[in-house]
């Protein structure tokens, strides 16, 4: 009895909690009825708020060289207005590329907008670094640090440029480090918070961008030719580039990098590549690439512009290199040894192709390593061009037969060389050659 009472008892009560509840709909509907037929306001979107957004490294390709492409373009116009090439006409796209509030700030005009971002010779901008913050669901802030190099002056200078996006109008607009200071954005770092009140940009012709698929060719380029800059103007910083474990066997402190960048500064200012390889995924990749001096160099991708290098393929060998290597004849092994011992020597890589000489041979004709380097200076061209001309083995050796030119014309000068090897376990050798 007891029981059926309790029933009873929650059965009221949940009748009562409906009852409750549909009467409370009821009177928002008429509620809302009345304010509509009054003239009341109705519902409105929500107004877009600024986030909070954290500064982050770019992740997306895609946006990295929309970016990249705006701050190309903004040189350009610098450049033809230094040079007095259409200078109104050039004026005025540089000048619909600005940052309003930057022009109100600065009280910038298409009269004097050189004298306010200053000339520039004939320059490429050569980006490092990329940052991003999400204004809102349509609006993107990106901080572009680089070096400027100027190659008419034979000068480099940094830069940062602050470039906004409208992803909902696809416009854009850039401001250049004065007014990045004048905010306090040049405090700023990975890891920071930014907050701009900022929704929309307004269409100004010639500040519209688009999206546009990036080759991985043009990627791999992009990371030879930061390599390449930093190498030449800002070596210390070039040196944490390299692989670390390439780093460590191959120059094992700064100062031997330095030597090697001094000894190779003509073929570092101008790498050419003329043959590439890309696997993995996008921002993900592993790039090998040769250029016209045989050079093979390998660029390990974990992010846009963020990378690592190693300047040989035979400090520190792949799995790829190993097998190959393993799987090839005697005659073909001998070939690539002697290629490898080379490249040593078109590099300046003194230490390691001494020390790949037969122990014997280098104990009679040269027992300091600076014996061996003034010897190849003296009798070496300063870029080796090889072809083995035929291979021979007598009793474990292998003789072969080799021609060195100075170049790949028809006019360069040859010199023919013969090398002994002999082959050791795994990719292990030794060399000797005659002594001229």
């Amino acid at each position: 009895m007891n029981r059926a009472k309790k029933l009873l008892i929650l059965a009221a009560a949940v009748i009562l909690i409906i009852a409750v509840i549909l009467v409370i709909i009821i009177i928002k509907n008429k509620a809302s009825q009345n304010s509509e037929q009054n003239g009341g306001t109705p519902a409105v979107d929500i107004p877009v708020v600024p986030n909070n957004k954290t500064i982050q490294s770019v992740s997306s390709r895609n946006d990295f060289y929309v970016v990249k492409n705006i701050v190309d373009n903004y040189y350009t116009y610098i450049e033809n207005i230094s040079a007095g090439v259409d200078v109104n006409t050039n004026s005025g796209m540089l000048y619909s590329f600005l940052d309003d509030d930057y022009i109100n700030a600065f009280g910038i005009t298409t009269d004097n907008i050189l004298d306010k971002l200053g000339k520039c010779g004939n320059v490429t901008a050569v980006i490092n670094k990329m940052d991003v913050s999400e204004n809102t669901k349509t609006t993107s802030t990106y901080f572009v640090y680089g070096m400027l190099i100027d190659s008419d002056a034979n000068t480099v200078s940094d830069f940062t440029l602050m470039v906004t996006l409208d992803l909902a109008n696809y416009t854009f607009s850039v401001a250049p480090y004065d007014y990045i200071t004048k905010l306090g954005y040049d405090k700023l770092k990975e890891g920071d918070t930014l907050s701009r009140d900022i929704t929309e940009i307004a269409d100004k012709q010639y500040n519209e961008y688009e999206y546009a698929d990036t080759s991985d060719e043009a990627v791999m380029l992009d990371y030879m030719e930061l390599y390449s800059a930093e190498a030449i103007y800002k070596t210390d910083e070039s040196y944490n580039l390299l692989d670390s474990a390439y780093r460590d066997k191959r120059f094992g402190s700064l100062e031997n990098y330095k030597k090697y960048v001094q000894d190779n500064k003509d073929n570092l200012a101008n790498i050419t590549i003329t043959k590439y390889s890309a696997d993995g995924t996008e921002d993900n990749m592993q790039y090998m690439c040769i250029d016209t001096n045989e050079n093979t160099y390998t660029i390990n991708e974990t992010g846009i512009m963020q990378f690592t290098i190693m300047l040989d393929n035979y400090t520190i060998k792949t799995d790829q290199f190993n097998t190959a290597y393993a799987q090839a004849t005697d005659e073909n092994k001998v070939a690539t040894n002697i290629d490898i011992f080379i490249r040593m020597i078109n590099t300046k890589d003194y230490n390691n192709a001494y020390n790949l000489l037969d122990s014997g041979f280098r104990n009679n004709y040269f027992k300091a390593e600076s014996d061996f380097e003034n010897y190849v200076k003296q009798n070496f061209f300063n870029n080796n061009v090889l072809t083995v001309n035929n291979v021979t083995s007598d009793a474990g050796l292998y003789q072969a037969n080799v021609t060195l030119s100075s170049g790949n014309t028809v006019a360069a000068d040859t010199k023919t060389w013969t090398f002994i090897m002999e082959i050791g376990q795994g990719t292990d050798f030794v060399i000797s050659f005659t002594v001229q």
